[in-house]
């Protein structure tokens, strides 16, 4: 991931497990060699990425997790990715 001056958040690499924060399109599996806007956060304040989930917290003291959630670190409550 990149946070980028404007609070963009841009991500990159391998996507399995949502762990791009891109959503489930009928793309979902294939991995991106490029930056990608995750275009559903916007005034990011930090983020933090892991090898297979990642936290960003926004502006406003929203925390976002995404990514692989085999033993529930995405602190939401169920172990779904």
């Amino acid at each position: 991931l990149a946070l980028d001056s404007n609070g963009d958040v841009w991500a990159f690499g391998n996507r399995g497990s949502g762990r791009l924060g891109l959503g489930n399109s009928r793309h979902a599996g294939e991995n991106r060699f490029t930056p990608t806007l995750i275009e559903d956060l916007s005034s990011i304040k930090s983020i933090s990425a892991g090898g297979f989930h990642s936290i960003v917290l926004d502006n406003s003291g929203i925390v976002w997790s995404f990514g692989m959630n085999s033993s529930g670190q995405l602190g939401i409550g169920d172990t779904f990715d």
